[in-house]
């Protein structure tokens, strides 16, 4: 899972370089931004987390599900409970 980690690195590099150019003091929102980078550098399964995948159970799609977890870290998805579905 290194390849991850590399990933996850790089995002967070990149993200905090740009800020640098501009030489400002980082806000909570930037340090946010730089947490959003980093997330969404986890989105896409390496080839280690696809070999994984393949000897899961068959009854879900683990690598949607992978996606999907990172999307909801995102704030791009909202979790439904119980407590939300009316009856």
């Amino acid at each position: 899972m290194t390849q991850v980690v590399d990933n996850v690195a790089y995002a967070i590099r990149k993200c905090i370089r740009e800020y640098d150019e501009y030489g400002v003091d980082m806000t909570m929102e930037d340090y946010n931004d730089v947490a959003r980078a980093a997330i969404k550098a986890m989105r896409n399964p390496t080839d280690d987390v696809v070999d994984v995948a393949q000897h899961l159970p068959r009854h879900h799609n683990m690598i949607d599900m992978w996606c999907s977890i990172i999307d909801i870290a995102l704030g791009k998805r909202v979790v439904e409970t119980n407590d939300d579905i009316k009856n």
